[in-house]
């Protein structure tokens, strides 16, 4: 399949309906898609669509995707995507715990070597970085808080 998927969110999937040339584009939003090595995947068939053939396409074609686009995008019903969301954390809750205790207690290794006030995140604003400041500003607001305990008694 891939080594690397990520869901595909229902205004992708409309998108996806439509250069597909789906009867009703709205069709895929009750459908299992995944998107990885530059694939998609939708209920279990593998599906290739060529960005490069896509960019190629002259703009009479490109505004009467947009156009379809426009017409169903006020059309998609999230209730579905919001189903399949909440089931796959809670499928993956465990395995999303045990990363975020290793990723917190990597952190908090660094409390040996510096202090909390010589420590930094680059921040680009980017999902990396987003979780990675997520991580640190949890491992070491759990540390200040630690440490204040342990002072008080």
């Amino acid at each position: 399949m891939s080594t690397d998927i990520r869901p595909v969110f229902p205004k992708e999937s409309l998108l996806i309906g439509i250069i597909l040339n789906e009867k009703n584009p709205l069709a895929l939003q009750k459908s299992s898609a995944w998107n990885g090595s530059g694939s998609y995947i939708i209920d279990g068939k593998k599906i290739s669509i060529s960005a490069t053939k896509l960019n190629s396409l002259p703009l009479e074609e490109i505004i009467k995707i947009k156009r379809q686009y426009d017409l169903y995008v006020d059309q998609i019903d999230m209730n579905f995507f919001d189903t399949v969301k909440r089931k796959f954390v809670e499928i993956n809750r465990v395995r999303y715990d045990e990363i975020n205790d290793e990723g917190i207690r990597y952190i908090r290794s660094f409390l040996d070597k510096y202090s909390i006030d010589e420590m930094f995140v680059s921040f680009s604003g980017g999902k990396d970085s987003t979780v990675v400041s997520h991580l640190v500003t949890k491992a070491l607001a759990l540390a200040r808080y630690y440490i204040f305990l342990v002072i008080q008694h």
